[in-house]
């Protein structure tokens, strides 16, 4: 009996440490959305849900162009990874993460924000994405403690703000913005000085120039996956707001609180997964590959039902925790059903997407999420102009079900051919 709990905790004791610093910072980030849609008007929240959406997909570019090839080549390479191609890889990110800045900036004051709020929103997102490439690093090199210290430290500073936030009972874009980018700040100085020194180095020229072989190889693919899902699975948000407004937006990004908790787990166990499938697949161990699987699939599931019954307490019996007087209660309700159902079939594929990433099959991942991403698109507006913003998900959820398809196809193809010959094997 002793034994096998002490497997038990062996086994469960690494994702309970992958999970523990994303769970605190998006605990944090989950509580300023519920005070601030408490004591903003339901313009400014849908205003701040599109800017938190939008930086998020362009923080996925850096997923694209860096995280998703990083545990790749340092799988491949092994011990004797190329120092010169993780530093340009560093050195590409510098170069997004300003990039970022400048295109979040300018579309927060386009949105109506002044320019200093607007400002710490831009360095917001640019100094988080620098701060995802640092969690993708210390993944890769095998020190997931130090992932976890930053996201801790990064919800403490957000806490100390949300707490102010609420005393005083200003909900303004200065006070909101200002402590998330003290919060990405914190978060990076956690990683220490001498990753920072890495990090923040000034990139050269030469050492750029090896990202062409990254991008021929992986970004290109990745990107192009992260382009199609996005549109699978966001089109609503921007499609909602062009059409109907921020205020028709911030209906759907209130519900979308219910359903934090599936989303908190399954970007955790991504980002965690990643880096050990990389090393599985590198050496062809394939029964561990499919043990690790299942268990990622079970954990995966289990935050599902969790997140149901939470939700289930807090629309039905308790939605003035969440919500206040300006939403519609049933068509919050309404949106958590959808919410539901979307993020069952994004939890049912995620082990077979970040194994395909883990492995490098970029290409053929991207190219199982081309169809559903038009049809998502399509359905998304057909639905907005004729039966209004709510039902926009329908078009997501039958996005997501395509894409669901096709990656379990791809998916059991590469595994039944990488048995049959090497682990890298490139699909057609």
């Amino acid at each position: 009996m002793k034994i096998a709990v002490a497997q038990a905790v062996q086994i469960i004791a690494p994702y309970m440490l992958a999970v523990s610093g994303p769970l605190v910072l998006s605990a944090t980030q989950f509580v300023l959305s519920v005070v601030l849609v408490h004591l903003m008007s339901p313009k400014d929240f849908g205003t701040f849900s599109f800017l938190m959406v939008t930086s998020q997909f362009l923080m996925s570019f850096s997923g694209a162009f860096l995280c998703a090839p990083l545990p790749v080549v340092m799988a491949r390479a092994g011990k004797t990874s190329d120092a010169a191609t993780v530093d340009c890889l560093f050195g590409v990110n510098i170069i997004i993460g300003l990039l970022v800045f400048i295109v979040l900036t300018a579309l927060s004051a386009a949105l109506g924000i002044e320019i200093l709020p607007a400002a710490l929103f831009g360095g917001f997102a640019s100094l988080t994405m620098l701060r995802w490439f640092g969690r993708a690093y210390v993944y890769a090199i095998g020190l997931p403690q130090r992932a976890t210290l930053s996201d801790i430290v990064s919800g403490v500073v957000l806490g100390v703000g949300i707490g102010l936030i609420a005393w005083q009972g200003n909900a303004s874009p200065l006070f909101a913005y200002g402590f998330l980018m003290l919060s990405a700040a914190g978060g990076l100085l956690a990683f220490g000085p001498r990753h920072l020194a890495v990090q923040l180095r000034l990139p050269r020229l030469k050492e750029l120039s090896r990202y062409g072989t990254v991008w021929k190889e992986h970004s290109s693919w990745s990107l192009l996956g992260l382009v199609t899902t996005e549109a699978t699975g966001n089109a609503h948000a921007y499609f909602v707001t062009l059409i109907s407004g921020a205020v028709a937006f911030a209906a759907l990004a209130a519900s979308a609180l219910l359903i934090r908790p599936a989303i908190i787990l399954m970007n955790a166990l991504g980002e965690f997964e990643r880096p050990r499938l990389a090393r599985l697949v590198a050496q062809q161990r394939w029964s561990d590959v499919d043990r690790t699987l299942s268990l990622f699939r079970f954990i995966l599931m289990s935050g599902w039902f969790a997140t149901l019954g939470l939700g289930v307490i807090v629309a039905y019996f308790a939605p003035s925790l969440l919500f206040s007087k300006d939403y519609d209660l049933l068509y919050v309700q309404k949106a958590f059903a959808l919410w539901l159902a979307i993020m069952g079939l994004r939890l049912v594929r995620t082990p077979e997407s970040i194994l395909l990433q883990a492995a490098g099959q970029f290409r053929v991942l991207a190219f199982s999420s081309v169809y559903s991403s038009v049809i998502s698109i399509i359905l998304v507006v057909v639905m907005v102009w004729v039966v209004g913003p709510l039902y926009s998900m329908v078009g997501v959820l039958a996005g997501e079900a395509i894409f669901t398809l096709a990656v379990w196809r791809v998916a059991r193809a590469w595994r039944w051919k990488g048995r049959q010959a090497s682990p890298h094997v490139q699909l057609p």
